[in-house]
């Protein structure tokens, strides 16, 4: 595997499994809690996590598709998940890291250097290497929320 490849890989395993360990240990009823009205729940959070990384890690990894048929399809989708139980969250991480895995697995350096544009977004215009990190720098940041949510369900529903 190309090395930035394999970078981006370690740091995608690391945050899913930080992810994982936000979820763990958690009842159902937490899945699709939410404490204040703008924020998302886990469900969501799962859901607009896998869905976003495996589009934009195969857009770095020269698997670019519609961002448009992404917004409107898996998106939307995940923003409105709701009824995950915790074990099939933990499921659908386990199997964001493998479908990840395998497209950095066949990607090359010629994938990270491609320019990609998508005739829907004129204005959004990225190298493949834009699009890896946007995938790893997005992951971090929903696993912050996560974590977060995970806190503030213990701190309201001690055991």
């Amino acid at each position: 595997m190309e090395t930035t490849y394999a970078a981006a890989l370690a740091v995608i395993r690391q945050s899913i499994e930080m992810f994982r360990e936000a979820l763990r240990g958690l009842p159902d009823d937490a899945m699709d809690w939410i404490p204040a009205a703008a924020m998302s729940p886990l469900s969501v959070l799962v859901a607009h996590n896998c869905s976003s990384l495996r589009f934009f890690a195969g857009c770095g990894a020269g698997r670019v598709s519609s961002i448009g048929a992404y917004r409107e399809g898996a998106r939307a989708a995940a923003f409105r998940a709701r009824g995950l139980t915790a074990a099939a969250a933990l499921q659908e991480c386990d199997a964001a890291e493998s479908d990840v895995a395998a497209l950095l697995q066949a990607a090359g350096p010629a994938d990270l250097e491609a320019t990609i544009r998508w005739p829907e977004e004129p204005g959004m215009v990225m190298s493949g290497a834009e699009a890896l990190l946007r995938s790893v720098g997005h992951l971090r940041e929903h696993v912050g929320h996560a974590q977060l949510m995970r806190d503030l369900w213990q701190a309201g529903h001690p055991s």
